[in-house]
């Protein structure tokens, strides 16, 4: 296939005001592990961003942490924040998601593909142009995933038999010719001017082509931010990358887990990067204090890591940080729950030994139990019973 064959078959409007495309004589050909593995992402991606509408009401009830809401609420005007907690809109969600993704190399496997996600998009561009390309690549003879029409009649289905329309900004006016000819494929759609539209009908199914950081310029904005028909609603939290950073918080390890089935989550902690919240505070909500084990532990080599519990090698900080200091003794049975290395072994035969005449006379008496010993510096209750017997060390 020539590019001017391509090039040739355009509409008119070129599907963009510049029309300055670079087309590829076939399409990206997939092998059938790698396809699979990308139709079985839609699910849990939509489970996921459902998650992450639970958290956020969640927080702004107060039922979680405040600074959750706190986070994704930065920069937004109040009326948009009240109208995204708001009972009205409570059940509404995107109905359109495009994940952006790089596809990449399994680790330690060049031969395999995995993906790595970047974004969770619910105003997606670029429809019009990858549905031209799936018909034109079918008529020439490509088995194209999805089918020539997927997206036409997918974009049809968002709407129920007497139609909608599509608003589309100024501000994404470089789209505007690849959704007009979307439309033109569709029955009963028309495509408008979001800046000038004026929703007179609260029924009316409408698709949102427009950022919400545009609001200031759409003169009936709140009109349409308050209709439970509007695709995608006014979530603007739901636009925010922060969401992968979030699911990496260790903070919320444990809330994720609750929200979302393991094979989904593990799944999507394998195509989204590691990241993190970048807070300019000392003591960031969103954090984890890990300083380095051997700061921490001494001599590290006597450390049992198969026995101590995640996460316990940096409480030591933590009770500093939060003025509860422990003392210097380790409790007997801490000693007793120690996971065993030759040289304690070793140690414990030679007092046993030395000690069976002591202590043959007393071979029913129990020991008391013996409770670790805090001095309180801090009139903080919950932080005391947030810091049980931390680490072991032989």
């Amino acid at each position: 296939m020539k590019l001017e064959t391509i090039k040739n078959a355009l509409p008119e409007s070129q599907l963009r005001h510049s029309g300055n495309w670079l087309f590829s004589p076939q399409p990206l050909a997939l092998d059938k592990k790698t396809t699979k593995a990308l139709t079985q992402l839609g699910h849990p991606l939509a489970q996921f961003q459902r998650a992450s509408d639970s958290i956020y009401q969640r927080s702004a009830k107060g039922n979680l942490p405040a600074w959750i809401h706190h986070l994704l609420d930065a920069g937004k005007p109040d009326w948009m924040i009240e109208l995204q907690q708001s009972q009205a809109l409570r059940e509404t969600m995107p109905k359109v998601i495009r994940p952006d993704l790089i596809l990449t190399a399994k680790d330690g496997d060049e031969n395999s593909n995995s993906f790595a996600l970047t974004e969770l998009d619910s105003v997606p561009g670029g429809m019009g142009i990858t549905l031209w390309l799936s018909q034109f690549y079918a008529d020439h003879g490509f088995d194209i995933l999805g089918g020539a029409n997927g997206i036409r009649d997918g974009f049809q289905n968002l709407y129920p038999e007497q139609g909608g329309r599509v608003l589309v900004s100024d501000e994404s006016d470089d789209y505007r010719p690849e959704m007009t000819w979307l439309t033109e494929q569709c029955e009963n759609i028309s495509i408008h001017r979001a800046e000038t539209h004026d929703p007179t009908d609260k029924e009316e199914s409408i698709y949102r082509f427009f950022e919400w950081f545009d609001w200031q310029n759409i003169s009936h904005v709140k009109k349409l931010a308050q209709s439970s028909h509007l695709t995608s609603p006014c979530k603007p939290h739901l636009e925010e990358k922060l969401w992968l950073a979030l699911l990496w918080s260790p903070s919320l390890r444990g809330i994720w887990e609750k929200e979302l089935r393991s094979n989904h989550l593990k799944r999507l902690r394998e195509i989204t990067p590691f990241g993190w919240v970048v807070d300019p505070r000392t003591a960031a909500p969103s954090g984890c204090l890990t300083p380095p084990r051997r700061a921490l532990m001494g001599r590290c080599s006597q450390f049992q890591s198969e026995r101590t519990p995640p996460g316990f090698e940096n409480q030591r900080l933590l009770r500093t940080c939060l003025g509860i200091t422990r003392c210097s003794h380790r409790p007997r049975h801490a000693r007793q729950r120690m996971a065993p290395t030759d040289r304690s072994r070793h140690r414990g035969l030679q007092r046993s030994t030395q000690n069976d005449a002591r202590v043959s006379f007393r071979k029913n008496h129990q020991p008391p139990l013996l409770r670790p010993r805090y001095r309180r510096t801090t009139h903080d209750e919950r932080a005391r019973q947030a810091l049980p017997l931390l680490f072991y060390r032989s």
